[in-house]
């Protein structure tokens, strides 16, 4: 048995020289490892590394899903040979045994060690939804788990190792709420003050992962606000798996009555704009709405989930941009309806 991890440690070593020695020296400039004159196969595997998203996958309603950043488009045996270079790249750096020593670079390709334990992190977690339902699974949550904690000893402040770290609980820690609670209002915190979009994202998730992390208590207030910044982003995707969220909002007895929403709508919002709102029988919208002088153009489908009393608009403003948004009905009010954006803002409805 000896003999057997002995060889393989061998044949370990041996992958690690012909994927990112063959042809090139070793060099330690400061505090970084560099190989000269690498092999073209051994920077275009670095860069499928660097290329790598960081962005957290997204928690829907059906459960955990890849980040959209993959497209779907990576098989488990890309992932485990991606993930086979990580380790090889660490161990190279790893073996110098010079703290110091915290960088890789193969030509003009170049990455710290502390993104490449981050590129880890989402390459464990990526193998492990592919399965969902094989044990191993967890255990791969749990080293993801404990290498996002290895990284924030170094920089306490890395939102994006934050938000891996509380959907990692959410699964690891099951039965314990407050844990990954406890990271999510801590992100909400440093991010109190968002200073661009990347930040503006990372807030958004935030209040999405804290709004849906306890499915029997949803916080559909918290999740309208992170909606509200997906849909400024444009990120549909993240918009999609708010609306399955959304649907599953209990029916308010107010609208017993039922709201019926074919025809001809005048809306007024709580920002101060005017929409018209034609609803049409076979599904299409038209709509035109007023605010600070702009007149705003949008057409597209639209639906009605009469259980949550949602009403979802998709299609394109002014024909070239693309939108998704939803109105909760409330109740009724005088002569019209009164509902909740998925933006945040408050909608009085009339038919006209």
């Amino acid at each position: 048995m000896k003999e057997k991890q002995a060889s393989y440690e061998i044949e370990r070593q041996e992958a690690k020289r012909d994927i990112f020695q063959a042809g090139g020296d070793i060099k330690i400039n400061k505090n970084v490892f560099q190989i000269i004159n690498p092999s073209p196969e051994a920077i275009e595997r670095l860069a499928k590394i660097v290329d790598l998203p960081v962005e957290v996958p997204s928690v829907n309603a059906s459960g955990m899903t890849k980040s959209a950043s993959t497209e779907g488009s990576r098989s488990l045996q890309e992932i485990e040979e991606i993930q086979k270079n990580v380790d090889d790249i660490l161990g190279l750096i790893d073996e110098k045994g010079n703290p110091q020593v915290n960088e890789f670079q193969t030509g003009d390709v170049r990455i710290s060690r502390t993104e490449l334990l981050a590129k880890k992190v989402l390459l464990l977690e990526w193998e492990a939804f592919i399965y969902p339902n094989n044990p191993e699974a967890i255990l791969k949550l749990k080293e993801a788990l404990g290498i996002c904690r290895e990284i924030i000893k170094l920089n306490p402040a890395n939102i994006d190792v934050l938000l891996h770290i509380a959907m990692l609980l959410i699964y690891v820690t099951p039965d314990d709420k407050s844990d990954e609670e406890k990271v999510l209002h801590d992100i909400q915190k440093l991010l109190r003050a968002p200073k661009n979009d990347t930040e503006m994202f990372q807030l958004a998730s935030a209040n999405f992962m804290l709004a849906v992390h306890d499915r029997e208590h949803i916080d559909f207030d918290l999740l309208m606000k992170a909606r509200a910044i997906f849909e400024k982003l444009g990120r549909m995707d993240m918009l999609q798996n708010c609306d399955l969220y959304l649907q599953t909002r209990p029916v308010s007895p107010v609208t017993a009555q039922g709201f019926q929403p074919v025809g001809r709508w005048q809306i007024q919002i709580s920002d101060g704009s005017t929409m018209f709102l034609n609803l049409n029988p076979d599904g299409t919208f038209q709509a035109a709405q007023q605010k600070l002088g702009l007149n705003v153009q949008g057409i597209g489908q639209w639906g009605f989930n009469p259980y949550n009393q949602m009403l979802q608009m998709q299609g394109l403003l002014n024909g070239y941009q693309p939108f998704m948004f939803g109105i909760m009905i409330q109740g009724q009010q005088n002569n019209g309806y009164y509902g909740v954006g998925t933006d945040g803002a408050s909608y009085f409805i009339v038919r006209v």
